[in-house]
């Protein structure tokens, strides 16, 4: 009240981890996670926006409650934070940009999916530069007019080779020393 903030009009974002830490954060406020008894009664985002960003969970998300609308940036050939998922069977897993866009499908829940083929974690920062219209768009469409669009796009340079995209947990274990 002191600050005159509208609560219900924050959009929460960042990149690799900040982009992790915002996903999570949506997560436990969707499904009365421990750490979110200080937030108002029954606050959430507007929105989130995530560059290289994941879950992490026991299993694949789900949600309790709906998510607020998600703008997700993720390379498929990202060495560091899944862009699909990571699992250490009987303990839990690290659920990527894909896996998140799956599980939001399963709820309904509105969201803008920009994958980027053969890019690695270089799109934890890259979208800041050269994407902007595309939060624009997810901010006008998804939060503001309040569309219920699942808007999923694939991003590719004609005639590419591809590159290795198999992420095992050794590899994140490699990556994350």
């Amino acid at each position: 009240d002191h600050w005159q903030i509208d609560s219900t009009q924050i959009i929460a974002g960042g990149s690799s981890a900040g982009a992790i830490t915002v996903l999570q954060a949506e997560y436990a406020i969707c499904n009365s996670q421990a750490g979110i008894q200080s937030l108002p009664a029954h606050f959430n985002y507007a929105g989130i926006v995530a560059y290289a960003g994941a879950i992490q969970d026991v299993a694949f998300p789900a949600w309790q409650k709906k998510p607020c609308p998600i703008l997700l940036f993720h390379g498929d050939a990202d060495r560091i934070v899944p862009f699909d998922r990571v699992v250490i069977p009987n303990i839990g897993g690290l659920w990527g940009a894909h896996a998140v866009a799956q599980s939001l499908d399963q709820e309904g829940t509105p969201y803008f999916f920009y994958a980027i083929a053969n890019a690695g974690h270089e799109i934890a920062s890259v979208p800041l530069q050269t994407h902007q219209q595309e939060f624009l768009n997810f901010y006008e469409r998804l939060i503001v007019n309040k569309e219920k669009r699942t808007i999923h796009i694939q991003e590719s340079v004609p005639g590419e080779q591809p590159v290795n995209k198999s992420f095992s947990l050794e590899d994140f274990i490699k990556s994350n020393q």
